[in-house]
């Protein structure tokens, strides 16, 4: 009978952890996306101040996530995404409208890639 609640403990300790996963990360891509949206809507309205804030504050964030992110996603998902926001940023900071845009939408489908990565679907589990 001993062996059976160590069973349950674990497993209920696997499911609760999973749950803080999905939770925190998607905490955390909202957060990215919102700002990759902020920097790419002022630099549309050509805020430039305020593009290039956002798009720093979203590069700062996923950098400071690099404890979770290195033990939660795969590497090169993590070194892509770390390209993408400097590629933003670059083209935020050069003012370069027609780069913009390529780089906004880079960031927010490799976001929403990794969320859909990181969910349990009937294929992954089988």
């Amino acid at each position: 009978m001993k062996k059976e609640w160590v069973a349950l403990v674990l497993m209920i300790s696997i499911l609760a952890g999973n749950q803080w996963n999905l939770h925190h990360m998607d905490t955390l891509s909202a957060s990215l996306i919102r700002l990759t949206e902020e920097a790419y809507s002022a630099a549309v309205a050509e805020d430039w101040p305020s593009a290039a804030a956002a798009a720093e504050n979203a590069r700062l964030l996923w950098s400071s996530e690099e404890y979770y992110t290195h033990v939660f996603i795969r590497h090169p998902e993590i070194d892509s995404l770390t390209d993408e926001f400097c590629d933003l940023q670059g083209a935020v900071e050069s003012r370069d409208s027609g780069e913009i845009l390529g780089a906004y939408l880079s960031v927010s489908s490799r976001i929403v890639s990794i969320l859909k990565m990181e969910r349990p679907s009937v294929g992954s589990i089988l």
